[in-house]
C-alpha cells in the first residue's frame, strides 16, 4: 500500500511538473538555462478599462458555523465533535461573543445526551461538555424531539440549551449569518 501511495505521489508530481512546463512554454522546467518565452509575461497591448470586468463578489464574513446534527452513529458523532473543534481552532474567537460553532441536535442524536444513556455514551457527553466549557462549541437541542423520545428536560445535561424546535433554531442561525457545515 505504501508503494502504491508513493507511486501515486510521483505520478502527481510528474504531472504537475509537465503542466507547469507547458504553461511556462518550456520542455524541461528543471533546466535552469531554459527560459519561459517572454510573451508569457508580457503586458497586454491595451489594458482593459476598470469597469470592463465585473466586480469581485463580496461575501459577508460568516458570523459562525453550525452543524445540523441528526442521524449519526455514536462514532460519527464523536468524529463530528472533533471536526467541530478543528473548525473552531481555525476560526478566530471574538471575546465576549458566543462560540463560532453551534451544534443543533435533533432526531435520534438527542438520545446520546440523555442521562439514561450515560453508561453507553458518557464519553460523548463528557467530550461535548468539555468543548462547551472551553467555549469551543455551543449546543442546542430540539425540545420537541426530546419530548417525542421521552427525554425530560431534567435528563438533558445543563450545558445544552433546549430550543423549542430545531428547524426554527437553524433558520435563526442562518439569518444571523451562520453557515452550515
Amino acid at each position: 500500500m505504501k508503494n502504491a501511495r508513493n507511486s501515486l505521489v510521483l505520478v502527481s508530481v510528474a504531472t504537475a511538473t509537465a503542466l507547469l512546463a507547458a504553461w511556462l512554454g518550456t520542455s524541461n522546467p528543471r533546466n535552469s538555462d531554459a527560459e519561459a518565452p517572454a510573451a508569457a509575461f508580457r503586458q497586454p497591448a491595451a489594458a482593459l478599462p476598470a469597469d470592463a470586468l465585473p466586480a469581485p463578489e463580496r461575501r459577508p464574513v460568516a458570523a459562525g458555523y453550525y452543524f445540523d446534527v441528526t442521524g449519526h452513529s455514536a462514532d460519527e458523532l464523536r468524529a463530528l465533535l472533533e471536526r467541530a473543534a478543528a473548525v473552531h481552532a481555525a476560526t478566530p474567537a471574538v471575546p465576549g461573543e458566543p462560540p463560532a460553532v453551534v451544534l443543533v441536535l435533533h432526531g435520534p442524536d438527542v438520545e446520546y445526551f440523555a442521562r439514561h444513556n450515560a453508561a453507553r455514551h458518557g464519553d460523548i457527553v463528557a467530550r461535548a461538555a468539555a468543548l462547551d466549557a472551553a467555549g469551543v462549541l455551543d449546543f442546542k437541542m430540539c425540545a420537541a424531539t426530546a419530548a417525542r423520545r421521552g427525554i425530560d428536560a431534567s435528563e438533558v445535561p445543563p450545558f445544552i440549551e433546549l430550543v423549542p424546535w430545531a428547524g426554527d433554531e437553524i433558520e435563526r442561525l442562518q439569518q444571523a449569518g451562520y453557515v452550515r457545515l
